[in-house]
């Protein structure tokens, strides 16, 4: 990963675990998660967020298969 996603929303929900560098997760209620290596995050069901890093990240993504994105510019 080494550009910024945009908001948006899932109906499941999404797991995220970084392998290398730091990726960073906006909340839609002004929290942030910095994720390390090793580190995990679930994003809950229908909450708004976007993911971003401020270099280099390698990350594992897991999501439904289907997961369609409910963007929000």
């Amino acid at each position: 990963m080494k550009e910024n996603f945009i908001w948006h929303e899932h109906d499941t929900v999404e797991l995220f675990m970084v392998l290398d560098g730091e990726l960073i997760i906006d909340l839609v209620n002004d929290k942030t998660i910095k994720l390390l290596p090793g580190e995990i995050f679930m994003v809950p069901s229908h909450t708004q967020h976007r993911t971003r890093s401020n270099g280099r990240t390698v990350n594992l993504c897991f999501e439904k298969k289907d997961n369609d994105i409910n963007g929000i510019s």
